[in-house]
């Protein structure tokens, strides 16, 4: 990943404020490049110095999530579509405050807080009925558009976090709330812990992960049947000191049954490897989860995924080497052994994807007397991120972001040969750094008004 440490010999920075406006926002040990994450401490103070007399009902400073999807997503002509998942506000002392609730002239008040960085969100900031897409909606959402790198979105979304400090004016003649408002952008990049392997239902058609193919000669005579299957490989970890990410393997195994007992096993080879990145877009909430599940047929908000592609870093120094299990079975133990073997087609060669079972060759071909040949491949991978940000995989209300590896491996028997390619989930998740007792992570309980920290974090929060 693209270097994003913070530079030294700063102890605060403060907020860009409008012209004429009355409020200076300052962070603690901040800079424009400075990464929060779950669990950090966000404090400050800000200053609220008037120009006029300004008569106010209420002063807030909060910590906002927002995400944001835009319009041309979908088509032009649509609207942006904004969801507040997070909106922390500071409890201010009545101290702090003219009693006249009127800012007088020159004079400049001081208002602190502190926040910190939740691991999960309010309860209420998700509907859904279902429980893994409500749980996985719950875990707070990278920051996204701000980072300075290729995010892989297309500039269609932006996730923000912001501190946001409000002078409530009251209403002006036609009911309409009236404030002036400051804010200033923060990076959050929170924790996604590794998550178990995916369960993938047969049906789903979006990945590949065993299939098997028919070599041929050019006069269209079988020479065997290979057969490549893969699961999904390790998540990729993006550790939060300088967001470097960790290279992953992917586990292949392959099988190769000759049609004739002198045959020898193909060379094989990693061809290519691609990664591709999904950053799925709604209009309203999203009831599934993109790499999980099947889009629902009756799913009523549009959905725009934007998808990329880019090659993986491999290395190409793996070799494969056969070993040959020679089996005189039974013709009825030939019936169990290898069901995804061999299947007579009239094309150029016979491809049988995913968990599908495939018959056997003619009967002029006999499994019980043919040696087969069986290999592994442990093939190591990286993440392209000289000029390209990878986000970790995340799902929220309106934008997800998942990944998938798409393999093609190069088969060949003397002068023929075909290719086989897998398709595979993959998943970035982000480490959790080692914390202590005072920068334990906070869980926000809210009621329909109402979020609050557990008592052993700073004081609770108002939402």
């Amino acid at each position: 990943m693209p270097s994003h440490k913070s530079p030294k010999g700063h102890c605060w920075l403060p907020s860009r404020a409008k012209k004429d406006s009355p409020f200076e926002i300052h962070i603690d040990a901040h800079s424009e490049t400075k990464i929060y994450t779950s669990g950090s401490t966000i404090s400050g103070f800000v200053t609220i110095t008037a120009q006029t007399r300004i008569a106010f009902q209420d002063v807030q400073v909060n910590l906002i999530g927002t995400t944001t999807t835009c319009g041309h997503a979908f088509q032009y002509g649509t609207p942006f579509v904004t969801h507040n998942f997070m909106q922390l506000q500071m409890p201010i002392s009545a101290s702090a405050l003219p009693p006249s609730r009127t800012l007088e002239v020159g004079r400049s008040y001081t208002i602190p807080f502190v926040f910190v960085v939740p691991d999960q969100l309010s309860p209420a900031v998700c509907g859904r009925q279902n429980t893994a897409v409500w749980e996985r909606h719950l875990r707070p959402p990278p920051s996204i558009g701000i980072w300075g790198y290729n995010d892989l979105t297309g500039g269609s979304a932006r996730v923000d976090y912001v501190i946001r400090a409000r002078l409530v004016l009251g209403k002006d003649k036609r009911g309409k709330a009236q404030y002036l408002d400051e804010s200033c952008p923060v990076r959050v990049f929170p924790i996604f812990p590794e998550q178990p392997p995916l369960h993938i239902d047969t049906s789903d058609s979006e990945y590949c992960f065993i299939k098997t193919k028919t070599i041929r000669t050019m006069m269209r005579a079988k020479m065997g049947v290979i057969k490549a299957s893969a699961t999904q490989p390790r998540p990729i970890m993006i550790c939060l000191d300088d967001l470097g990410a960790s290279e992953s393997q992917i586990p292949i195994d392959l099988e190769y049954n000759p049609t004739s007992s002198g045959g020898t096993p193909p060379g094989i080879r990693v061809k290519s490897a691609t990664i591709e990145t999904f950053t799925s877009f709604w209009l309203g909430q999203a009831g599934h989860l993109p790499d999980h599940h099947q889009r629902p047929s009756n799913t009523a908000s549009p959905i725009a995924p934007w998808s990329t592609s880019h090659p993986l870093v491999l290395d190409r120094s793996k070799q494969v080497t056969w070993e040959r299990k020679q089996s005189f079975c039974s013709a009825e133990d030939s019936q169990i052994r290898a069901p995804e073997s061999i299947r007579i087609t009239q094309e150029h060669f016979t491809e049988t994807s995913k968990f599908s079972s495939s018959s056997f060759v003619s009967q002029e071909f006999d499994p019980s007397k043919i040696e087969s040949y069986k290999a592994s491949l442990l093939q190591s991978f990286k993440l392209p991120t000289e000029k390209l940000f990878f986000l970790p995989t995340f799902y929220s209300c309106l934008l997800s972001r998942t990944y998938r590896i798409r393999l093609t491996l190069a088969v060949g028997v003397g002068a023929y040969g075909t290719t086989v390619s897998l398709v595979l989930p993959l998943q970035v998740a982000v480490e959790r750094l080692s914390v202590g007792k005072d920068t334990e992570l906070p869980y926000y309980a809210q009621d329909e008004r109402q979020s609050e920290l557990t008592e052993s974090l700073p004081p609770p929060y108002q939402g």
